[in-house]
């Protein structure tokens, strides 16, 4: 019969100092049990003669025999229960049940009673055994004291009451610790959840400030832009739109996702501001057809990539440089691919944006090439979990290709 761990109930030093002040009131010896029969507190004021007695191995399985016997009468019974033992010793059990389940009992007694009481008593068993044949037993038998029946079962019924009161005690504080705990819990959870809101309410303050300002640089720009065209510059005109179309797109998509073709027309507005910049040098070209734009995929990647390309593949690149986009629909899949033709990654960068890493080892890799790389393996990571595949390929002075594969979504 299995029950609940009694140590996780009860305080066991309480319960010893307990059973110890029990039995020197009543004179009465006690032991407590868990749901095993195993000891979970000292002997209290065990008599010498069961000491001796059970320092006999035949005799001292009798008397675990009569122990079991006594928890299991007195669980059944649900009440203390009394009972006399192999040697002619006056025991009683008192059930320890937590929640319904049985989780141990007290065993008491060792009382030594008159023959006209002893009769009353039920027998463990009706084998005889020769304990009387050993002399420091008899001896120690002898030196008993007599006790009364009556005073044996006030003790059992006392006995239960402080079990009773003792458990009911325990469970109310063990649900007052569990109580408290959550509260903690809680309170903890309301404090961190305080934390996030505030937060994100500053983070919505701040993303607030940044489109306001954004406007009001966008309504610079086209002011700005109508200003060029009243000028006939024409080249500074368009710089201007595609600054101020790049800034918008920027805002309103982030932490978006958005079609291929938005992102595309997004990257077009960047690429042409970089023609301004680098003039002759540079060159690009945009390859989607028709059957992918529609395909959904989370802002600003491309722009990443692209923007990484530019700084530290072309940039620094003696004679022209080229930027190529495309993408394919396969087997469910979209391919989407950037290459240029500048000056390659070091082989230690590109160890670490080829690993598993969302993160670079090496911090120098931040100030240096391949962090907008690590930037779009977080963002898919994000969207995709282990749905994608970012595949970085790249030889020094000749050039990088980076090909993102995600699952195929349009609307």
């Amino acid at each position: 019969m299995e029950g609940i761990n009694l140590g996780e109930i009860v305080d066991t030093k309480i319960l010893q100092e307990m059973q110890d002040k029990f039995c020197e009131a009543t004179g009465l010896s006690a032991v407590t049990v868990d749901y095993r029969g195993i000891p979970v507190t000292r002997y209290s004021n065990f008599t010498p003669f069961c000491r001796l007695i059970r320092d006999v191995s035949t005799y001292e399985d009798r008397c675990h025999q009569c122990d079991a016997y006594g928890g299991i009468e007195a669980v059944r019974r649900n009440k203390p229960h009394l009972y006399r033992c192999h040697a002619g010793l006056v025991d009683f059990a008192v059930p320890i049940k937590v929640k319904g389940l049985f989780t141990g009992s007290v065993l008491a007694g060792q009382a030594k009673l008159e023959e006209s009481e002893l009769e009353q008593i039920d027998k463990i068993t009706s084998e005889a055994t020769d304990w009387r044949k050993d002399e420091m037993l008899v001896k120690a038998y002898n030196q008993l004291s007599f006790t009364s029946l009556k005073k044996v079962k006030a003790g059992a019924q006392l006995l239960h009451s402080i079990i009773s009161n003792l458990i009911e005690k325990s469970l109310l504080q063990s649900v007052q610790d569990e109580l408290d705990q959550k509260y903690t819990i809680l309170k903890k959870e309301l404090k961190d959840r305080e934390k996030r809101e505030k937060a994100l309410q500053e983070k919505e303050l701040t993303f607030l400030e940044s489109s306001l300002n954004i406007n009001f640089l966008e309504h610079s720009l086209n002011t700005a832009s109508r200003l060029a065209i009243i000028e006939k510059a024409q080249k500074t005109t368009e710089s201007l739109i595609n600054i101020s179309d790049f800034l918008k797109y920027t805002v309103q998509t982030f932490n978006k996702v958005v079609r291929l073709e938005e992102e595309v027309a997004h990257i077009k507005h960047y690429l042409e501001l970089q023609k301004l910049r680098f003039g002759d040098r540079f060159q690009y070209e945009l390859d989607i057809p028709e059957e992918v734009r529609n395909q959904i995929i989370p802002s600003q990647i491309l722009a990443a990539i692209i923007d990484n390309a530019l700084v530290h593949g072309l940039e620094t690149k003696n004679g022209k440089g080229f930027l190529k986009v495309s993408a394919d629909l396969a087997d469910d899949k979209i391919q989407i691919q950037i290459i240029d033709n500048g000056v390659g990654m070091p082989v230690d960068v590109l160890e670490q944006i080829q690993s598993d890493q969302d993160k670079p080892r090496d911090l120098s890799v931040k100030h240096t090439m391949g962090m907008d790389l690590f930037a779009v393996k977080r963002i898919l990571k994000k969207y995709y979990g282990n749905d994608y595949k970012m595949t970085v390929t790249s030889h020094l002075y000749k050039g990088t290709s980076v090909i993102i594969t995600i699952p195929e979504e349009s609307r």
